[in-house]
């Protein structure tokens, strides 16, 4: 199931995390649990999680980056999935060397929003295991 992730996945998150990329879960003290109470309540930014039998499994930061010569635009991965959702979409660069992004103006729309992060993300390749 992909969905949002909540509070009580900080745990799930650090395994993951471990998978991905660490050899040891960081001490959990008073910074990590700032940090990720910081993370989870930023509105701009949504940590979407793909949850299998319990266990998260991957994720996906979601957020609205603000760029100094354009900063109300926002702009999603090009996949398939983006454009059946929305295809009447202008593509731009969102910076000097990015990849072409689909221009979202439904922004206000949360359901909307949601189906396509969603629709992304199950088109997004498998993260590669660092060694």
């Amino acid at each position: 199931m992909v969905r949002e992730a909540k509070k009580g996945d900080l745990d799930s998150m650090l395994e993951l995390y471990l998978f991905l990329h660490e050899d040891c879960i960081p001490e959990k003290n008073m910074h990590l649990e700032v940090t990720w109470d910081r993370i989870i309540n930023d509105c701009n930014h949504h940590l979407i999680v793909n949850e299998v039998d319990g266990r998260i499994h991957s994720d996906i930061v979601s957020g609205i980056v603000y760029l100094l010569e354009n900063d109300t635009d926002v702009v999603g991965t090009v996949t398939k999935s983006a454009v059946a959702l929305m295809p009447d979409a202008d593509e731009e660069l969102p910076y000097e060397g990015a990849k072409r992004m689909l221009l979202v103006d439904n922004v206000e729309d949360r359901d909307f929003l949601r189906e396509l992060i969603e629709a992304i993300y199950e088109e997004l390749p498998a993260p590669k295991k660092r060694k």
